[in-house]
């Protein structure tokens, strides 16, 4: 790995200004709560949550689509800040859930692929057409379909193109925002497949956003768990899921999966009091839903702490909290 990470999220907040009705003026979302991240080269960092949880927003900063209002990032050790929107570009780019709406229906695969290099200004009329070929081969597209429209084509192939699209100026990180959602199930695995044979071959960063475990548990390097804007658990693939540690995600990684992509996370045998993004819980934001609460839950924020490699927001694993806890139910 390198000395910096391939991309370094430090304490990002993203706020929106939420309108609560006629004559009841605005109110911030905090979607994104003082998240920190950390990915280095070759791995895929992926983000998980049921929806609403802030992921999607958490990719959308990333992208520098939606800027955080506070907090800093940096790519390969540079603030993403101070990068021009092109240069970032050549170094980060999507791959959205739908290709179909992702892609210009007037458009053929051909230019539509071709057009980073145009807009970049990389290469000549020939050395572009090679470039094409090439990428083509690399996510197996056959050469025949250059001049098709995106109509003309199978999911599993739109979801190609934009990715041949997304790799054909050489970024070092993709942010793939559920790749494989909108797919037929029999196609999700050659998608994957293919995505984890990209990233052992041109040496790729993934920033994966999905609710499918199971996709997480395929592809993925390390996992943090998302909820109500926060980063409530982090932890590599292999020791989350052999020992999962916040209540959140104890409750997801026990529900049952469904292969429908349509039905999203199936019921997660939680309180059904759903949070309010504006009036957030007081204390920890999970205590509502959760079936280990105690009382300094309702009253008292966690902080960020590691416990066996995890890093947790959770009092029940704060030894600060706990002694506090235990020793004042002694006392009663």
């Amino acid at each position: 790995m390198s000395a910096e990470p391939m991309i370094d999220v430090r304490r990002i907040n993203v706020t929106f200004s939420v309108s609560r009705g006629f004559m009841a003026g605005r109110k911030p979302l905090r979607a994104v709560q003082e998240v920190d991240l950390v990915a280095h080269a070759g791995e895929t960092l992926a983000i998980v949550g049921e929806s609403g949880s802030g992921k999607t927003t958490l990719a959308n900063a990333i992208l520098n689509i939606h800027p955080p209002t506070s907090g800093e990032i940096f790519l390969d050790g540079r603030a993403v800040r101070s990068l021009g929107r092109k240069e970032f570009a050549r170094q980060v780019q999507p791959v959205f859930q739908d290709p179909y709406s992702s892609l210009n229906p007037r458009r053929s695969v051909g230019a539509t692929i071709m057009q980073p290099l145009i807009v970049h200004g990389i290469g000549d009329h020939v050395e572009r057409e090679q470039k094409l070929l090439r990428i083509l081969d690399l996510v197996g597209l056959p050469r025949r379909v250059v001049n098709a429209l995106p109509h003309q084509l199978s999911g599993g192939q739109r979801q190609r193109v934009a990715i041949a699209r997304a790799l054909i100026i050489a970024p070092k990180l993709l942010v793939c925002d559920e790749p494989t959602s909108a797919l037929d199930v029999s196609v999700q695995a050659q998608i994957l497949n293919l995505l984890q044979d990209l990233r052992t071959e041109l040496g790729l960063t993934y920033i994966l956003i999905t609710h499918n475990l199971a996709v997480v548990e395929h592809i993925a390097s390390r996992v943090a768990v998302m909820y109500l804007g926060r980063i409530v658990e982090e932890a590599s693939v292999e020791d989350l899921f052999r020992a999962p540690k916040h209540p959140y995600t104890i409750a997801l990684l026990e529900s049952a999966l469904t292969p429908d992509p349509t039905l999203g996370l199936p019921d997660l045998g939680l309180s059904n009091v759903f949070p309010n993004p504006i009036d957030p819980p007081s204390g920890c934001h999970f205590h509502p839903r959760c079936n280990r609460t105690f009382a300094p839950c309702s009253r008292v924020a966690p902080r960020s702490i590691v416990s066996d490699g995890h890093r947790l927001e959770c009092h029940l694993y704060d030894p600060d909290i706990m002694s506090a806890h235990n020793a004042h139910s002694g006392d009663l």
